[in-house]
Parts: structure tokens; sequence; C-alpha cells
């Protein structure tokens, strides 16, 4: 039989020591109690209770994750704001960022008839520009070029 320490030199990896389930549940115990659930809870309690306070925690986590990015955030505006030359518009926000995004306003139909009648002013005001460019394009010419007609011999008169 080859013992732990040839196992190691040889490159294997020792068996797992096996556990038993009270010493997991000890193990895990301070984690929890740390996490905010009571000893009554964890020993004695639904033994599901303790992933909701997982899943809690992972919750936490994932809050405090997020308010220090924006906290970083911040940060970032306000070195970018005292390195900024005067006057190039770069300033540190008045007032705090929204967290979450608001709400779109769903259209009313007024709000859409509204669109739709300046979409159509827009293109009728275009049409027009176009029109009276061409217009002035379209003033007829002699196909012999300019001043043509105007250098011609009239006929003699009759006298």
């Amino acid at each position: 039989m080859v013992s732990a320490e040839e196992s190691e030199a040889e490159g294997n990896t020792p068996p797992r020591e096996r556990k038993t389930y009270a010493e997991i549940f000890d193990e895990c115990f301070p984690r929890y109690l740390a996490w905010g659930m009571t000893a009554e809870q964890y020993w004695e309690q639904d033994s599901s209770l303790v992933i909701d306070y997982r899943k809690a925690h992972k919750l936490r986590m994932e809050d405090q994750n997020f308010f220090s990015w924006l906290t970083g955030r911040y940060v970032l505006e306000a070195i970018n704001t005292a390195f900024s030359k005067k006057g190039s518009g770069i300033s540190y926000p008045a007032k705090p960022r929204p967290l979450y995004d608001e709400p779109k306003k769903e259209k009313t139909q007024t709000d859409e008839d509204r669109e739709a009648y300046e979409n159509a002013e827009r293109i009728k005001a275009k049409m027009m520009a176009m029109m009276a460019k061409n217009k002035e394009k379209a003033k007829p010419e002699s196909p012999f070029g300019e001043g043509f007609m105007a250098n011609r011999i009239s006929p003699p008169e009759n006298t």
C-alpha cells in the first residue's frame, strides 16, 4: 500500500478526507451567523432556510458591487472635472444620477398625430424647396447657346 506522502511525491493527489454532515454544518455555522441567521433558525428550523439566506447574501453582494462601481464612476467624474480646462463644458453633476431608468411614457394618439403632422410639414417644406430649385433650372434655353436668337439678322423690312 502507498502512503499519502509517496502518493503526493508521485504527483497523485491524496484521497479527500470524508466529513460527516455534522462537521459540515459546524463549519458553515459561523458564515450563516455572519449573514444574519440566528442559531435557532440554523439548527432547529427548516433546513431550506439556509438557501434563502445564501440567496439574500448573494443579492447583498451584487448591490454592494453595483454601489462600489457607482462610487468609482463618481470619483472618475470628479477627477475629470478637476483636471479639465476651464470653459471646456465638463462639470461635476449637480445632482445624483438616477439609479434606474425611468419607465417610458406611452405615446398617445395625439402625440403620434403631432409627430406625423410635423414630419409631413418637414417633407412639404423640402419638396417646395426642390420644386423652386427645379423651376429655376427648367427655364427654356436655346440649343445653340445663349444669345443665339438675339444676334440673328432680322429680315428686311418691307417698304
